[in-house]
């Protein structure tokens, strides 16, 4: 059987935890009276980026 592959069992996780994490913010967004989709507000953030810090406080893209 197909679904008895530990991979397409992982597949399903992840698309079940994906969808649930999406669900779960457009909820969020609607308690906060918010008109925005989970896709919309993923969209909105694309363009920012992520720094880090070294050991010694420098900027690290």
């Amino acid at each position: 059987m197909i679904f008895a592959d530990p991979r397409v069992k992982a597949h399903v996780a992840v698309c079940v935890i994906a969808y649930l994490i999406e669900s779960l913010l457009e909820k969020a967004f609607d308690w906060a009276g918010m008109k925005l989709t989970a896709r919309k507000a993923l969209e909105q953030l694309a363009p920012l980026k992520v720094a880090g810090l070294d050991e010694f406080s420098r900027i690290v893209e």
